[in-house]
C-alpha cells in the first residue's frame, strides 16, 4: 500500500468513494486561493510582486487631464466615471489615455508627482514619447488632435 500526504490521501479517498459508488465521503466546497504573483527573492526566499499603475485620464467635457496611481486601472477608471471621486466628478466621462506599470508604490508615486508638475504641452509630449503606454488607437488619434498634429 502506498503512503500519501494529507492532500493526496483525501484525493485517493474521494476517488475510491467514486469508484465504489458509496456515499460515505461528503464533498466540502473549497474556496480558491487568491493568486499571488511571486518572484525569486534574495536568500530569504520569495516575495510578493505588487504591481502599481500610473495613469492619465482625459475629460472632453472640461478639456482637462487627471493623473493618478492605483493597483487596478480599470476599476479606478470606473470609480472616476461613476462620480465616486469628488475631484473628477465634474469631468465625466473620463477616457483612459495612457498608463504604465511600476513594481513599487514609491515608484508609482514618484512618477505621478513628476507628471502632475508637467505643463499640458509637456504632458502630451511625454505620452507621445512613451507611446507604448497609450491605451489604444482611438486614444492615439485623440492625443495627435490635442497636440495639434
Amino acid at each position: 500500500m502506498q503512503t500519501f500526504s494529507k492532500g493526496h490521501a483525501r484525493v485517493a479517498e474521494l476517488v475510491d468513494a467514486l469508484v465504489s459508488k458509496t456515499s460515505e465521503v461528503t464533498l466540502v466546497p473549497v474556496r480558491p486561493r487568491p493568486r499571488v504573483q511571486t518572484l525569486a527573492g534574495n536568500r530569504q526566499g520569495f516575495f510578493n510582486l505588487m504591481i502599481y499603475y500610473v495613469y492619465i485620464l482625459y475629460s472632453r467635457k472640461t478639456s482637462a487631464f487627471y493623473k493618478g496611481q492605483t493597483r487596478d486601472v480599470h476599476s479606478r477608471l470606473d470609480r472616476h466615471n461613476q462620480g465616486k471621486e469628488d475631484y473628477t466628478s465634474k469631468g465625466r466621462p473620463w477616457t483612459l489615455l495612457w498608463y504604465c506599470s511600476k513594481e513599487s508604490r514609491s515608484g508609482s508615486l514618484a512618477l505621478e508627482k513628476k507628471l502632475k508638475n508637467l505643463s499640458r504641452k509637456r504632458l502630451i509630449s511625454f505620452m507621445q514619447k512613451y507611446e507604448e503606454g497609450i491605451a489604444g488607437p482611438d486614444e492615439m488619434v485623440l492625443l495627435d488632435h490635442l497636440s495639434g498634429c
